[in-house]
């Protein structure tokens, strides 16, 4: 796709996926095969033997540290190995299998497969576009652009990957709007506003993400609070047998600001956007607990985790120790 391109495999390797054949029924039953699963009738279900080599020392690198082992406890339950701490070194061939060859702890470490994927990430593909011509100013990191997504040559916006930043489709799409908003209605220019930026890793279970990880959330307000809600108390989630999981909450200052929301659990992307929603337009535990939810469904999980943050804030323990002072007075 023009405008953007994988980068070279000689860089740095973030992730490795190595995938071997589906194990055969016979040998599933034998326990001899790690990966494999049995359906409702206890039947063996062929599935492939998939091992993630992972340079960091844990896979979501990017997430809170809970979200990232707890998809990892999730892979590892359905036998996906993970090495992490691991550099990837080459691949190559070994008869009719293929070989990635990586180091660990200045050990090496050979793993065979029929299959491997390069999670190598992505990179602006700006070559051979003449941008010099145009005047438009670029670095490494893509077309240089301001905040209102002007490139150095004022009648040319530039938007999506290939102006670095925020490499997802839903940011390309915000973007879109604001430069077409700028480039009709040069008057009153609206910037970008990257303040409440959410995003989902589609694994199983959903890892989703808005705002800041508790530890940001400690650099930057003297008073935070966390609070963890256990995916397996929403009641939808029990309908559908998909309770791992969690939501997790982080609130800064004594109003309890929403600054961060954390997820792990099925459908958790589509989740995401009424805490995003939330932190976009201010609003509080109050405004998201004193909303109608739809009930049996995920989101009555969202209502649910502000809840349980309401209980243990100091707002619900002034209220007991009114109630308590009236009901006191009354006896």
């Amino acid at each position: 796709m023009k405008g953007l391109r994988i980068s070279r495999v000689a860089s740095l390797a973030a992730l490795v996926l190595l995938f071997a054949a589906a194990a055969s029924p016979a040998l599933a039953q034998t326990g001899q095969v790690k990966g494999v699963v049995v359906d409702a009738q206890n039947k063996p279900v062929e599935r492939a033997k998939v091992t993630i080599i992972q340079e960091q020392e844990r896979i979501l690198p990017r997430e809170d540290p809970e979200v990232s082992e707890a998809v990892a406890r999730a892979l590892n339950s359905e036998g996906v190995d993970i090495v992490t701490n691991a550099r990837f070194i080459k691949a190559g061939r070994r008869g009719n299998k293929k070989v990635v060859t990586a180091t660990q702890a200045d050990q090496s470490l050979n793993v065979e497969a029929d299959e491997i994927v390069l999670a190598t990430g992505r990179q602006p593909n700006i070559e051979g576009l003449n941008l010099e011509a145009a005047g438009i100013k670029y670095d490494k990191k893509g077309i240089q652009v301001d905040d209102y997504l002007q490139t150095s040559a004022s009648n040319v916006l530039a938007i999506g990957d290939v102006i670095g930043g925020y490499l997802f489709t839903h940011v390309a799409v915000y973007q879109a709007g604001v430069a077409v908003r700028n480039a009709l209605v040069p008057v009153g220019k609206k910037k970008v506003d990257y303040r409440v930026v959410p995003w989902c890793t589609f694994t199983d279970p959903e890892a989703a993400r808005v705002g800041l990880t508790p530890e940001d959330a400690e650099k930057q307000y003297k008073q935070v609070r966390i609070v963890k809600f256990p995916w397996a108390e929403i009641d939808r989630a029990q309908a559908e047998n998909e309770t791992t999981g969690f939501i997790k909450l982080v609130l800064a200052g004594k109003k309890d600001e929403i600054v961060g929301a954390h997820m792990v659990g099925a459908h958790a992307g589509e989740m995401l956007g009424e805490m995003a929603l939330a932190m976009q337009h201010n609003l509080t535990l109050n405004d998201i607990l004193g909303t109608i939810h739809v009930y049996p469904t995920m989101n009555t999980g969202i209502q649910q985790a502000v809840f349980e943050a309401y209980l243990e804030g100091a707002a619900a323990a002034s209220n007991r120790k009114i109630v308590r002072t009236v009901l006191s007075l009354r006896g």
